[in-house]
């Protein structure tokens, strides 16, 4: 299905929402943006009615017809496609509706997670964290886990400073019945309602 409106945020977050000319709308998340949200990484979906979907419609047509402004290079942008034509404004302008349909776009989609990984973490001791990693969608998730984006902060006397263990070189998760798998050597697939667990090792502190 081709796309009607494309909405793109590449900092703080890393999320791209579509909204189809049928009006399916997918929101897919890398990073979160929203603090409330950045355990969670993924692929949800939502679905506009028709009077949503001509409101959608009719402010995809005003973005192709207005004169492109001077975007950043990171600030959230939306893209308009309609009739083989394409224009990507910044979110704010030049018509502020586009910024409201997000939003609540966003908040719909958030209420249907298809293929999402939700991130857990406990602290078990003085040394050592538990985390676990739930298929937490309608879908089975394929995830994989960075070793350098495994980093541990500690408490000391008021101040966090970073755990003084280095990224592990492997990373090895359990997820019963099917035992343990390195995530780090491969992406790792969970079916729906699953649970993956590992352990981050702290140090002395």
């Amino acid at each position: 299905m081709a796309a009607l409106l494309t909405f793109e945020l590449a900092e703080p977050g890393h999320e791209r929402l579509v909204v189809d000319t049928d009006g399916t709308v997918s929101y897919e998340v890398l990073v979160a943006a929203h603090p409330a949200w950045a355990d969670r990484a993924g692929t949800f979906r939502a679905t506009l009615d028709p009077p949503e979907l001509r409101v959608a419609e009719a402010l995809a047509r005003d973005l192709v017809d207005a004169h492109p402004r001077a975007r950043g290079r990171t600030e959230p942008v939306v893209t308009a496609h309609v009739d083989g034509r394409s224009t990507t404004h910044p979110l704010d302008g030049p018509h502020g509706t586009a910024a409201e349909l997000l939003s609540d776009l966003v908040d719909r989609a958030r209420q249907d997670p298809v293929a999402v990984v939700q991130l857990t973490a406990e602290v078990l001791d003085a040394r050592d964290v538990r985390v676990a990693f739930a298929s937490v969608g309608a879908e089975p998730v394929t995830f994989q886990v960075e070793p350098a984006s495994l980093r541990v902060r500690v408490e000391v006397d008021g101040q966090w400073r970073d755990g003084r263990s280095a990224p592990p070189s492997r990373f090895s998760l359990v997820a019963p019945p099917d035992g343990i798998f390195p995530a780090v050597l491969a992406p790792a697939s969970l079916a729906p309602g699953r649970t993956a667990r590992g352990l981050l090792a702290v140090g002395e502190q």
